[in-house]
This record gives C-alpha cells, structure tokens and sequence, in this order.
C-alpha cells in the first residue's frame, strides 16, 4: 500500500503544463553555496529521482539553482545528541 522507496512510486498520465511568462526575461539566481557534506546528499538524492523518473533534467532558461532546506526538528534533535 505504501511506497518503500522512489521506484515503488506510480507515475500520473498528466499533459504537460506552460507558464505564461509574457515578455519578461528570465532572470539568473545567484548560486547557493553548500557544505560538501550537504551536496554530496543533495547530488545522491537528485539522481535517486532521475533515475526513478521523478524528475527530469531542464535546459530551460528560467532553472534555478538546487537548494537544500532542513527540517527543523531532525536539526534540533540530532544537534542535541
């Protein structure tokens, strides 16, 4: 019933989507920068979902750059450890 991991994960039949952006331009978002530590995850958890078809890469010129965010609780927790 429930997934144990991404490739137990179904895919929806959905049409793919435009925004309409008019005629603005896109913009470049400055880069983030991450400890090592935190990329490395951010890479393994990235190509976890390529490879199960999740995501898929983008040339597109609005992409932004990844970022990490953190959940408040496991930060707390395992800091006070």
């Amino acid at each position: 019933m429930f997934a144990t991991n991404l490739q137990d994960l179904g895919q929806a039949n959905t049409q793919p989507h435009c925004i309409e952006t008019g005629d603005d331009l896109p913009f470049r978002q400055r880069f983030y920068r991450q400890s090592p530590q935190t990329n490395a995850e951010m890479n393994r958890q990235l190509q976890e979902m390529l490879d199960a078809d999740i995501i898929e890469e983008s040339d597109s010129m609005w992409q932004s750059p990844k970022t990490a965010s953190y959940d408040l609780q496991l930060t707390t927790a395992n800091s006070t450890q």
